[in-house]
This record gives structure tokens, sequence and C-alpha cells, in this order.
């Protein structure tokens, strides 16, 4: 097996994970691409898109765009 080039000390416990929002609050580029303009945009068309296939499958029957 190959020797690791990791630092000392590295392991399980210096591995930290986000929950829920704070995976976004932190690291919106992850999730969407991009924290600029562009992730701002795909992440409305990924909820329109996502609101669309509910209101087809019968979980909805209206959409409303606010701004």
């Amino acid at each position: 097996m190959a020797k690791s080039n990791s630092p000392k000390g590295y392991g399980n416990d210096s591995i930290s994970s986000l929950k829920g929002a704070d995976r976004v609050r932190t690291r919106p580029a992850v999730i969407f691409g991009s924290d600029g303009l562009e992730g701002c945009e795909h992440a409305v068309f990924e909820i329109l898109s996502n609101a669309i296939d509910e209101a087809r499958e019968g979980h909805g029957s209206l959409i409303t765009l606010t701004r």
C-alpha cells in the first residue's frame, strides 16, 4: 500500500459536516455553481423546476412567483 502524504493527525476528527441551511450559507458555490448572479439564476430556475414537478404530480395547482 502506498504511503499517504497527508499531514500528521489528519483523520475522521478533522472532517466536519455541515447540516441543513448551513451548507448553503457557508458554501453557496458548491450548491449553485457560483455565488454570483449565475448561481442566483440557477437557484431560481431549480426552485421553479421543482415547483412545476410537484404541481404535475398533483401536489399543487398554483405556482406564484413574487419579486
